[in-house]
């Protein structure tokens, strides 16, 4: 079972909406473009598997 799997998509949302996290910024330090997410996000779902794996530790560092 791999963490993506652990993660839920509202669990994932309620974080980006923290008071104080900046999403271009998480994007920019995991080098994935901030259009993507901001697409995921609207269609609600999670990035795909690389993606995700790029992400994790860069949320994990901001308190995820």
């Amino acid at each position: 079972m791999t963490e993506q799997t652990k993660i839920t998509f509202a669990a994932f949302e309620t974080f980006l909406v923290r008071p104080g996290i900046n999403i271009a910024g998480i994007c920019k330090e995991a080098g994935i473009a901030q259009q993507y997410l901001n697409r995921c996000r609207l269609v609600k779902k999670l990035p795909g598997e690389k993606v995700m794996v790029r992400l994790l530790p860069i949320v994990k560092k901001y308190g995820f």
